[in-house]
């Protein structure tokens, strides 16, 4: 799994990549003042702890929205659902708690995030670096006293 979140921080950073080769390619003559703020915020949201997790799990979440809400538009009149509660709940209604959990799964990563974020700050203070044993700890105490995290555990 670390491999497939490692593959997804590559593609995710290439954006960042193509700033820097921007702004090499300004750097002789100046005309690209723009560059440092690309390169700023293009980096930023996979080199914060769980930026991977954060992009893919909402590119995730809004593929299955969107192909919730094309299926959504497709006639049922030609299935066969099993008597009992299959038949009492529909594919209208299967849609439709689909995309109801496609959009709590589309908000709970920067939800996650930024929990951990704000705990990460209370702990390092004025401090500007936190070790990775600081971030393992904070992870744990947002996942396991957090309601939000508790809600969507559950």
């Amino acid at each position: 799994m670390i491999h497939v979140f490692n593959g997804c921080s590559e593609v995710c950073s290439l954006p960042a990549k193509a700033c820097k080769a921007c702004e090499r390619c300004c750097e002789s003559c100046g005309c690209c003042e723009e560059c440092e703020k690309c390169l700023t915020q293009c980096g930023s949201c996979v080199e914060q702890p769980l930026g991977s997790y954060v992009v893919v799990g909402m590119l995730v979440s809004l593929t299955e929205l969107v192909v919730c809400i094309l299926a959504f538009q497709e006639d049922f009149s030609q299935c066969q659902l099993p008597e009992g509660f299959a038949q009492k709940v529909g594919m209208r209604g299967w849609l439709k708690g689909q995309m109801g959990f496609a959009w709590l799964h589309f908000i709970f990563p920067p939800y996650l995030q930024h929990e951990l974020l704000r705990k990460l700050g209370q702990r390092a203070g004025a401090r500007a670096e936190i070790s990775q044993k600081e971030v393992k700890e904070s992870f744990h105490e947002v996942f396991l006293e957090d309601i939000g995290v508790c809600f969507y555990v559950l």
